[in-house]
């Protein structure tokens, strides 16, 4: 009796002992486990806080090229926004967007008088024009080479009036202006793949100048604002001024007598008219995929009807892949996200 006595009280001794030790054990654990816990939140917090400094340190400053000269021209930012582009003092420059630095300064011994940025590469294609001789050459950002594409004679005392092409159809037109006896003489001449020339004579004076993409149609307007489209008049369309095209190949003009009137127009046919709801436009612009419409303050995209805002205090200058592109009052190139 006496022994079964013992032995129960060693049990139950057993037993708290077990309650005791697995208490402990739990405390132990919940500690462990806290620590833990607050050192995992704290890694989290602390992971935060950095991520969110590095991205403070990426915001975009509030200029990307400084001190853009004023005469400069042929200005074109690139599809990548990583380049802006321009001319100015017959030499060509190349900068980076946001870092403001110089990639490349561009001089010839010929008077460099047209550049082009590409729109779908980073290759700059540019005009010289000296001793009867125009000379076609192209750049290629990337790599840095500088290849002269074509050499073509042309009348003395020849000038560059207007250049387009086609990525398309690799089709480059180039309107040359010769003065001769106080006469002016205007002669196109286009350059294929295969680098071959043919000059057409048009046999009128030939203004703003706008190849298709998709074709060999090219639009032009002569000296009394008749437009024509392979060197036939475009009926229906009275005193209209070309300002681009969208990438179906329609053309789009504006009527010189009703500024709130835009023409639209494929080969020989006058498609539709639009109505501007505002015509005191600034100006209008045109990538060959869209036509927009720039207001002081504000653009309107004539195909989608999509309307971008912004400060009056800026100058609309252009449009690159993914950012539209403004001078601010310090000469200074800044830049908004595209929506339109």
């Amino acid at each position: 009796m006496r022994r079964l006595k013992i032995k129960n009280k060693l049990k139950r001794s057993i037993i708290l002992l077990t309650f005791i030790y697995a208490f402990c054990a739990f405390i132990v654990c919940f500690a462990v486990i806290s620590y833990l816990n607050a050192s995992i939140v704290t890694h989290n917090v602390s992971q935060a806080n950095n991520a969110n400094a590095k991205t403070s340190l990426k915001e975009i400053p509030n200029f990307i090229i400084s001190n853009m000269p004023v005469g400069a021209i042929d200005i074109s930012f690139s599809y990548d926004d990583k380049y802006c582009t321009y001319l100015y003092n017959s030499e060509i420059y190349v900068k980076e967007i946001g870092t403001n630095k110089l990639v490349k300064q561009i001089s010839e011994k010929s008077k460099i008088e047209k550049s082009i940025l590409m729109g779908n590469r980073n290759i700059i294609m540019y005009f010289c024009i000296s001793n009867s001789k125009l000379e076609v050459k192209t750049y290629n950002i990337e790599s840095g080479i500088i290849a002269e594409q074509k050499s073509i004679s042309v009348p003395k005392n020849s000038s560059i009036k207007s250049v387009d092409y086609s990525s398309a159809t690799n089709l480059i037109f180039i309107n040359l202006e010769q003065i001769s006896r106080n006469n002016e003489i205007d002669s196109i001449y286009y350059l294929n793949i295969m680098k071959n020339v043919k000059r057409i004579h048009s046999g009128r004076r030939v203004n703003n100048m706008l190849l298709a993409n998709n074709s060999l149609a090219l639009y032009f307007e002569d000296n009394n604002s008749n437009l024509y489209c392979h060197s036939k008049p475009i009926f229906g369309v009275k005193r209209a001024h070309i300002i681009g095209c969208d990438a179906n190949d329609n053309v789009y003009a504006r009527s010189l007598d009703d500024k709130s009137i835009i023409y639209v127009v494929n080969n020989n046919n006058l498609i539709k008219t639009q109505r501007l709801i505002d015509s005191n436009f600034a100006g209008f612009y045109t990538d060959k995929n869209n036509v927009y419409v720039i207001y002081k303050n504000y653009i309107i995209n004539l195909i989608s009807n999509a309307k971008l805002t912004y400060n009056s205090h800026l100058k609309f200058m252009g449009m690159g892949g993914l950012n539209v592109y403004f001078k601010d009052n310090n000469n200074h190139i800044v830049r908004l996200k595209r929506t339109i």
